[in-house]
């Protein structure tokens, strides 16, 4: 069981990557809070992607595209739907930082 593990990784290596990289992200939003604290009236998107809701949804991405890297499953086309949510995720935060 472990070397088949590990075979997945070695196949997944940059999925993998990628989920540990959404969890980093992640856990920076979660110690960091209200890492862009703005004015009252101001909540743009950035303010947005520092609620809590956003950061625990990164989070359950992240673990998904973990869960798929190691275990390799192709049921209800996990892939197609693990590389739209990472691509989500990413692009809103390049034009997160991208819109102030």
């Amino acid at each position: 069981m472990e070397r088949k593990l590990y075979e997945h990784y070695k196949k997944n290596q940059f999925w993998f990557w990628s989920s540990i990289e959404t969890y980093a992200i992640a856990i920076v939003f979660i110690i960091q809070v209200n890492f862009f604290d703005l004015k009252p009236p101001a909540h743009t998107v950035l303010g947005f992607l520092d609620d809590p809701v956003s950061i625990f949804m990164i989070a359950i991405i992240g673990t998904f595209t973990m869960v798929y890297s190691i275990w390799d499953f192709h049921w209800f086309y996990a892939r197609p739907i693990m590389i739209g949510c990472l691509v989500f995720v990413w692009m809103s935060f390049f034009f997160g930082f991208l819109d102030p």
